[in-house]
């Protein structure tokens, strides 16, 4: 007989600010809206398929500030005169989140651990427009730590870490590095406009990381 235990704890996604400054440019925010945390979350469903396994309680997000992810700037500074600049409010990038599984057991320990990301529309918009990377697998972007024993009080101990991209309109790295490294033009300009605004559909994005342990 199989025992299912789940546990649902929340990871915020947002979508940074930045602000366009260039010569005969008004400096302008680019989507306001976008600061805002997301609507949806991310949920770690953590299901047990043998009954002499447990998900123990202390099991939760290593992050302190509910594990957001945030697809905002890098840091001002990194860049030397720079004509995409980053609003004073905005939060800078933060891509990972790591999930610490706890699983009691009880004479064997627990001989497999899974993990699967899925997502809604949201995030599949800002994919489909290259703003963001695929979804994270554990094939690229869901890293499984080695489980680390504690035989006295019978807990396996596994660290999940999940990372993601920045999408193929911004080379894959920050848009803040992307356009700051080509030489401004107001078609560029118009261009990151409409890239940076397209951030916003990750306000009402929603995601599940499934973990199965066996």
């Amino acid at each position: 007989m199989k025992q299912n235990r789940k546990i649902r704890i929340s990871l915020f996604a947002t979508a940074g600010v930045l602000a366009l400054v260039g010569i005969g440019f008004a400096a302008w925010t680019i989507s306001q809206g976008a600061e805002k945390e997301a609507t949806g979350s991310i949920s770690a469903d953590a299901t047990v398929k043998n009954n002499a396994l447990s998900i123990d309680a202390t099991s939760d997000w290593v992050k302190t500030d509910n594990a957001a992810i945030h697809f905002g700037p890098k840091v001002s500074g990194t860049i030397t005169n720079p004509w995409l600049t980053v609003d004073s409010g905005s939060t800078p990038e933060d891509l990972t989140a790591t999930y610490r599984l706890v699983v009691k057991y009880n004479d064997k320990e627990p001989t497999s651990v899974t993990a699967a990301l899925s997502a809604t529309e949201g995030y599949n918009t800002a994919f489909n427009n290259g703003y963001v990377g695929a979804l994270p697998t554990t094939e690229k972007g869901i890293a499984i730590g080695a489980g680390v024993k504690d035989a006295e009080h019978k807990t396996v101990t596994y660290d999940i870490k999940v990372t993601f991209t920045w999408g193929s309109a911004f080379g894959n790295i920050n848009p803040y590095e992307y356009y700051n490294k080509q030489t401004f033009t107001s078609d560029l300009a118009s261009q990151a406009k409409t890239a940076i605004e397209g951030l916003s559909s990750l306000n009402s994005a929603s995601f599940t990381l499934t973990i199965t342990v066996s």
